[in-house]
């Protein structure tokens, strides 16, 4: 008689095998999906929950009005507007608290949804960068309440004294159609149609004032969202240029009236009745920009004697002269000087003018 040599359990395990090899592919299959459902299942089991607290303060926040706080991140598929903050005491910081089951992760505050989001800096401490995108980053293991941090910063927001700062801009000069004026700036994330300026008694001098925080400020004018802004020239006494952008730039230490300035000037806009104050009744200044020679042609309402200066925008004097008449016709020659931006100063017994021109080489 032939010996198998096989023990009770190697007989079990032979027939385990052999019916296992004669199942057909769909019941395999079945086997299959069940032992996954089970590894999904161990894997879940694994990973804790926690109650996660989101604070975020918005006093800073000067961008484009908003109605609801979200906070969006990868533990919620970035869904948008399912995860909603409240400011139950109205005290501009916002907050929420959801159940979380994750060890980690990438977040960030919405605004409306998705109508305005963070734009968060690459490499500061909160932050982590996963295929171009910055967002919060936080690690989890157990019940926790995120410090309150400032919008957009990792920090919480500054306290200090807040400046009410009226900005004004005279369009009389401008000469294309346009509908309204807005002031955008660092201060509002350069929004187009955040601080809308206004004329009510129609004397085309637009303004608005705004409560801000800020040390100092970067800012221009603009029309309609955008459609058109000033162009602002590099090297004059008001702006700062960043990089490729020149724009208006003033420091804050207090309440503030800017000047009644003109549309993309450093300067009040020429008027009539301006030159009149001074006893002037025209003056041009052409052709500007120039390639060295720039002509001065005054009107005077009276004969008297008048001071012509040229300054640079470090205030040097370059040119001076004196001149007596009703009517003043100099020419000035600007080709020994570099190119920039220079100031012509027109003084007479009753006060000063000032007119920028731009020298090209």
């Amino acid at each position: 008689m032939l010996r198998l040599g096989l023990t009770t359990n190697e007989l079990l395990i032979f027939a385990l095998a052999t019916r296992t090899h004669q199942l057909k592919n769909t019941q395999m299959k079945k086997l299959y999906s069940f032992l996954s459902i089970g590894f999904l299942a161990l894997s879940a089991i694994g990973q804790s929950t926690q109650d996660v607290t989101f604070k975020v303060d918005m006093n800073s926040y000067t961008g484009t009005a908003f109605k609801g706080v979200f906070v969006n991140g990868n533990y919620n598929g970035w869904c948008g507007s399912c995860n909603a903050l409240t400011d139950a005491n109205k005290d501009g910081v916002w907050e929420g608290t959801f159940n979380i089951k994750s060890d980690s992760i990438e977040y960030k505050f919405t605004l409306d949804g998705w109508t305005g989001e963070e734009a968060l800096t690459s490499g500061t401490s909160c932050t982590k960068t996963t295929g171009g995108y910055t967002n919060r980053f936080v690690k989890l293991s157990g019940n926790l309440t995120i410090a309150t941090v400032c919008w957009n910063r990792c920090s919480a927001c500054k306290t200090v004294a807040s400046k009410s700062v009226t900005f004004n801009c005279n369009m009389k000069q401008y000469t294309k159609t346009f509908t309204d004026v807005f002031v955008t700036g660092t201060f509002n994330a350069w929004s187009g149609n955040a601080n809308k300026m206004t004329d009510p008694d129609g004397d085309k001098i637009y303004s608005t004032t705004l409560t801000l925080t800020d040390d100092s400020i970067e800012y221009k004018f603009e029309v309609d969202n955008w459609k058109d802004e000033e162009k602002m020239t590099a090297g004059t006494p008001c702006v700062k240029t960043t990089g490729v952008n020149t724009n208006r730039f003033v420091k804050l230490t207090g309440n503030k009236t800017l000047d009644n300035v003109c549309w993309a000037s450093c300067d009040v806009c020429a008027t009539t009745s301006g030159l009149n104050k001074v006893n002037i009744a025209s003056m041009n200044l052409y052709p500007n920009p120039t390639q060295g020679l720039i002509n001065l042609n005054l009107g005077l309402t009276q004969k008297e004697t008048v001071s012509v200066f040229v300054y640079d925008v470090r205030g040097n004097k370059l040119y001076s002269k004196t001149l007596t008449g009703a009517a003043v016709n100099e020419t000035i020659d600007m080709t020994a000087h570099s190119a920039g931006v220079y100031m012509v100063s027109v003084t007479t017994s009753k006060g000063t003018i000032h007119k920028e021109f731009v020298l090209n080489k």
